[in-house]
């Protein structure tokens, strides 16, 4: 544990517990900060839970439903039938859910892959998963247990996959494993079929439904390729390797990101259309930032979208930013789904992020595709 560099306190707090804990904590006097009203925001969403008075509220989101697992008589027959790409919580995190435990009761279904990175304490996507590992079905959990927020939660479902055979792993040493996807192999009648999830966003059913994420349901080959490597890299087995879709940090993602940006500052220069619109939770990569400043010179049109921290300021060179706005997200849902988008001459190329932000840790700690 680091060391305690500021403590936060309501002006009511008896000076004895205020002493005990500047000494526990080996706080100075400039460490301190009194504040009045809540200090612990978290704990408003309990207040929000218990209080009765719907007409303080905002009017329940009622989710849209997803059409194509409607019409299908099961999960696999809709995934094979095309991509599903779903957006949370407008449409019910449900599908996941049962996409997880549909895999995990499915007698043809050999094997489960999947990462975890914020686990509520009742989580039905683990106990599918301790369900999947009791029949007897090969599966492989790669729990993040600095996940913020969810540790002790996160800690207790290992054990528990663990106690029930389950191979679980806890990522890279020295990296923070961020990324989200599941990998469900299935025998079928013409062999060996691969299903993907791939998602912005945790697999927590509870903040599935008040953060806004996308997730994309396939079984095309090559995504089945790139999840089969994926996993082999997390748990140990292989080295990086090229993927075909998948851009992966720490050893691409950035350079990857640069060479798009790039490529649109050169389809400006030549005159075509070229645009670049990101959705981020926050921008401090200094590499990244100066991408941007170079591309808005060359005439790029720039349109960013950050929840959190920006340290990329327009006008900055000089006129370097005329061609770019900032904009922060809306305040309901919690925006966690990021988008670059870039736009070259007639062609839209989207890329799905469920990386934390454009920041050093795309390239030293974090493993995110």
């Amino acid at each position: 544990m680091g060391d305690a560099v500021r403590l936060q306190y309501d002006s009511d707090l008896p000076p004895e517990i205020l002493s005990r804990l500047v000494t526990e904590l080996e706080l100075d006097p400039g460490d301190l900060y009194v504040g009045e009203g809540f200090t612990a925001f978290t704990d408003l969403g309990q207040i929000y839970a218990a209080v009765d008075l719907p007409h303080l509220k905002d009017r329940p989101l009622v989710p849209h439903p997803v059409r194509a697992f409607e019409a299908a008589p099961d999960v696999w027959s809709a995934i094979r039938a095309g991509d599903i790409l779903v957006h949370h919580p407008y449409q019910p995190f449900d599908v996941v859910t049962r996409f997880v435990q549909d895999a995990a009761t499915d007698p043809r279904v050999l094997a489960i892959n999947m990462t975890l990175y914020r686990v509520s304490p009742t989580s039905p996507i683990a106990k599918a998963l301790t369900l999947a590992a009791q029949a007897g079905k090969e599966v492989a959990v790669l729990v993040e247990l600095r996940a913020r927020f969810d540790e002790e939660a996160n800690i207790r479902w290992a054990r528990a996959l663990e106690e029930v055979g389950a191979h679980v792993v806890y990522g890279l040493p020295g990296y923070k494993t961020h990324c989200k996807a599941c990998l469900v192999v299935r025998q079928e009648p013409h062999g060996i079929r691969r299903y993907c999830h791939l998602s912005t966003g945790n697999y927590n059913a509870r903040t599935g439904a008040i953060y806004a994420d996308t997730g994309l349901f396939t079984c095309r080959p090559e995504f089945g390729e790139d999840l089969t490597e994926l996993f082999n890299l997390l748990t140990g087995y292989t080295r990086p390797v090229r993927f075909n879709h998948l851009l992966v940090a720490p050893t691409g993602l950035r350079d990857a990101l640069a060479q798009k940006i790039r490529r649109e500052a050169a389809h400006a220069r030549a005159g075509r259309p070229a645009r670049i619109v990101a959705k981020v939770n926050s921008l401090v990569d200094w590499p990244i930032i100066q991408e941007l400043y170079d591309a808005s010179q060359a005439g790029v049109q720039i349109d960013l979208i950050v929840r959190g921290t920006c340290c990329l300021r327009p006008g900055v060179p000089a006129g370097a930013l005329s061609s770019q706005a900032i904009h922060g997200p809306a305040p309901l849902p919690c925006n966690e789904c990021r988008y670059p988008a870039f736009t070259r001459a007639l062609h839209t190329e989207f890329q799905l992020d469920s990386t934390p932000g454009v920041h050093p840790p795309h390239h030293p700690r974090e493993v995110t595709p």
